[in-house]
């Protein structure tokens, strides 16, 4: 599992990115909620979603990824 996120957070390019995947599936917060505790990192809850959209976008067409998932 540590392995899994060491990946996961090499893939990250900012630190908006890693508050936002953090958040979200370590911690199961909203965007509203994020961008509640984190608004110096967003300019709103919309782009909360945008980066979240954007990395797990960039993260399933990662293909070591999907080998990784899939061994």
């Amino acid at each position: 599992r540590e392995e899994g996120w060491r990946f996961i957070d090499d893939q990250l390019q900012s630190e908006s990115e890693r508050v936002v995947i953090y958040s979200s599936f370590v911690l199961g917060l909203t965007p509203r909620a994020i961008y509640a505790q984190r608004g110096d990192l967003f300019t709103s809850v919309n782009d909360v979603y945008n980066v979240k959209r954007n990395v797990l976008g960039r993260l399933s067409r990662n293909q070591q990824l999907r080998q990784r998932i899939n061994s």
